[in-house]
């Protein structure tokens, strides 16, 4: 027999390590145990190199950046939204209230980007954009004027002597200038985009 810890009732446990008589008073006395590690954790540290802790904040674990946590703590008052903390010597996990100042946004930004030029790779990307957006204009340009040469020629063919203007007028001849007829229709719906193009 042994004791259950949560509500005191004597039962049989099924192992050495059991210590709650169900599963309730498992979840009671989870809830009211403390982790081993309470209030000795050091937080972690991101992928970009900014240190996070969990702090309780308005009755909620939240998770909060450790240099504007220091800050605020500096401070003595939370930061606003616009306000942003700066590492002076760029040591993102470097907290020190003596490593950090207060910027607002466009300042911070101004900061960083003074004395930097575009990098190499910067410059090969804005070029094969240009180049894209060139031959993308160029094509535009050809189409347009591919589309214009097509409807000049079916509106040739759909004169009444325009069928036999280069084809002497006989059975054979009719069906081909036809064929061409509506082959030339398809292409110029294929050119502005519409559905049927391949139905002629």
């Amino acid at each position: 027999m042994a004791q259950c810890e949560t509500c005191g009732a004597d039962y049989n446990p099924r192992s050495k390590r059991s210590r709650y008589c169900s599963r309730p008073c498992l979840w009671k006395g989870n809830k009211n145990r403390k982790a081993w590690n309470a209030g000795t954790a050091e937080g972690w540290t991101d992928k970009r190199g900014y240190h996070w802790r969990y702090i309780t904040r308005y009755g909620k674990r939240v998770a909060q950046l450790e240099h504007r946590l220091i800050m605020e703590w500096h401070l003595n008052r939370p930061l606003e939204p616009t306000e942003l903390v700066h590492h002076k010597n760029g040591i993102l996990n470097d907290n020190r209230p003596g490593n950090l100042e207060i910027m607002t946004w466009p300042a911070h930004t101004k900061h960083h980007a003074t004395g930097r030029g575009m990098s190499e790779q910067a410059r090969r990307t804005l070029q094969v954009v240009a180049n894209y957006r060139h031959e993308l204009k160029r094509l535009k340009e050809n189409n347009l004027a591919l589309l214009e040469a097509l409807e000049a020629r079916y509106a040739s063919l759909s004169e009444p002597n325009g069928l036999h203007k280069y084809i002497k007028g006989t059975h054979a001849s009719l069906c081909v200038a036809c064929t061409w007829r509506e082959w030339t229709q398809s292409l110029i719906r294929l050119a502005k985009g519409e559905k049927g193009a391949n139905s002629g």
